[in-house]
């Protein structure tokens, strides 16, 4: 099952380090991971889309810390 993606989620990968990895995303969920990501680089984005919550304002988003 999927969740939208709402307005902060570019924000909230930004805060992450994983903002400008070769992956894309839908509004609808969806994901395309390229098949130079990494196990670990794919699960760190699906932890911030796990996360996110499409209903929070801008001015609210997040900042994450992967460890």
């Amino acid at each position: 099952m999927t969740k939208r993606i709402g307005t902060t989620f570019t924000a909230e990968l930004e805060s992450a380090g994983l903002l400008g990895l070769p992956f894309a995303w839908g509004e609808d969920g969806a994901f395309q991971f390229d098949e130079r990501m990494t196990p670990e680089q794919i699960a760190q984005v699906k932890a911030v889309y796990t996360a996110h919550d499409p209903g929070t304002p801008e001015s609210k988003s997040p900042d994450y810390e992967l460890k």
